[in-house]
């Protein structure tokens, strides 16, 4: 099954409380989640809080990454991602900053929504949900036309070359 996304779970007790926390957090916050637009998968109903309670038995779809979830943008039908990013490590908010800044050179993925839960008491972290475009991978990119290849080959190259020049500048600034 490994080209399906499956992998035989190999985690320690720490690591799938933390996946099964994640897993009944999806559930619980689905409404709110609802009511601002976005579909989760089915898995992730309200009602099968307690179905995260224990560990599945099997093959468990991307068990190192349960903070992730993909889900759909309900006004179009988008595929999109949800992250629960921690408050405390400033990763919406400095997503939030780099994705407003006016730019024909940012290739800051788009920000559509930051979720604010309210508060657990049950967990000792404070959590947003940061909503962003579900984007291809490009290793399996299907560029179906030749403007595909032209604008992803573009991409590539000035992210690069602005690197490049970045590095030399830093080196420069360091040099002299």
């Amino acid at each position: 099954m490994g080209d399906f996304g499956f992998s035989e779970v190999k985690l320690t007790d720490e690591e799938w409380d933390k996946y099964l926390a994640h897993k009944r957090r999806w559930c619980t916050l689905q409404p709110l989640i609802e009511s601002r637009g976005y579909r989760l998968p089915k898995e992730c109903n309200p009602d099968r809080v307690s179905a995260w309670n224990e560990r599945p038995k099997g093959y468990v779809q991307g068990p190192q990454y349960p903070h992730l979830v993909e889900g759909t943008r309900i006004s179009d039908n988008r595929p999109v991602m949800l992250k629960f990013s921690r408050a405390d490590l400033w990763e919406a908010t400095i997503f939030e900053h780099l994705a407003s800044i006016p730019d024909q050179d940012n290739h800051t993925i788009p920000l559509y929504d930051v979720i604010t839960p309210p508060d657990d008491p049950t967990s000792e972290t404070q959590w947003y949900i940061v909503v962003t475009p579900r984007l291809n991978d490009c290793r399996n990119s299907h560029l179906d036309k030749l403007s595909d290849f032209v604008n992803f080959l573009t991409q590539v190259l000035e992210v690069g070359t602005a690197s490049l020049f970045g590095l030399l500048r830093i080196y420069y600034f360091f040099l002299f």
